[in-house]
């Protein structure tokens, strides 16, 4: 009995320790392919094999891509170095940002990249 209390502690600690390990944040994207760019959904699947990314959600109609990505592997500048890698105009709209939500971001707070002059 005491084995199966001490077993039952521990995977509690190592769940709620790997769930502190993920920083999970969103960002939108405004996107616009460039000549000799890959399309869209190709785009998605290169940004999804980078480290830290988690998933990539494409709007082809408002022309935004939604990436979700974990912020202690990678950083809002290294995935839009991967846009611009891939001859892709990428703007970063906000963080945390909804694009079912009419407007755009749940919190408008400027992000590094959209800042910069």
């Amino acid at each position: 009995m005491k084995t199966i209390l001490l077993s039952m502690l521990f995977l509690f600690f190592v769940s709620f320790d790997t769930e502190a390990k993920t920083h999970k944040k969103n960002v939108l994207f405004n996107v616009m392919a460039q000549s000799g760019a890959p399309s869209k959904k190709e785009m998605g699947k290169k940004l999804r094999s980078e480290p830290g990314v988690m998933r990539v959600k494409t709007n082809s109609r408002q022309g935004t891509m939604l990436v979700t990505y974990n912020a202690n592997v990678t950083n809002i500048k290294s995935i839009s170095d991967t846009f611009r890698e891939n001859r892709f105009l990428a703007f970063p709209v906000g963080e945390n940002c909804s694009p079912r939500r009419r407007g755009g971001c749940l919190n408008n707070i400027p992000t590094e990249m959209n800042m910069m002059r």
